[in-house]
């Protein structure tokens, strides 16, 4: 990426890219890979409204913190609180580089985190062939996800809206 602020290698031994898995599945499986830290209330509202504009479509969120049970019962409970089935909503814990790249498989769109974007698990997702839709901000930590988009020539999964948001997840679904 000429443009970027960063370097970017990809793992070695990366699995091959996969069909979207909507394909098998007949639904959309959305999925987040980053820190805990980043999914406060505001990003589970609109994680919340995005599943509730895809119908039937479900929402995987990996990250090591999810082993302990008050944090994943937490989580259901923001979920809840939308009206979120915690049948569409899938907990696991972290995994082993390789299993996490293999994982890219099962997901169609990930969902990036704000104020604080991701970085390494978007550039990991992309590599593995899954878009990134981003909900871009004004400092550099929100706008990452941006500027990896943009470099690649993905402007229509960066949203500068949350409305924007909920449109690039029901246009890429």
């Amino acid at each position: 990426m000429p443009n970027a602020f960063f370097c970017y290698q990809a793992p070695e031994k990366c699995p091959p890219v996969s069909p979207a898995p909507v394909l098998k599945n007949g639904y959309v499986t959305f999925a987040s890979f980053n820190n805990l830290a980043k999914i406060g209330e505001e990003v589970v509202k609109l994680w919340s409204d995005a599943l509730k504009a895809v119908p039937d479509s479900r929402l995987l969120i990996q990250c090591l913190s999810l082993n302990d049970p008050p944090t994943r019962a937490h989580y259901e409970q923001l979920f809840a609180a939308h009206e979120i089935d915690t049948i569409r909503i899938e907990f696991s814990a972290a995994q082993d580089l390789g299993t996490y790249l293999s994982g890219h498989a099962d997901v169609d769109i990930v969902l990036d985190t704000f104020p604080w974007n991701g970085h390494t698990v978007s550039c990991h997702a992309l590599w593995m062939g899954v878009p990134v839709i981003t909900l871009a901000g004004n400092r550099h930590s929100p706008r990452m996800g941006a500027s990896i988009l943009t470099n690649l020539d993905l402007i229509n999964c960066i949203a500068n809206s949350e409305p924007e948001f909920i449109a690039a997840a029901l246009a890429l679904s």
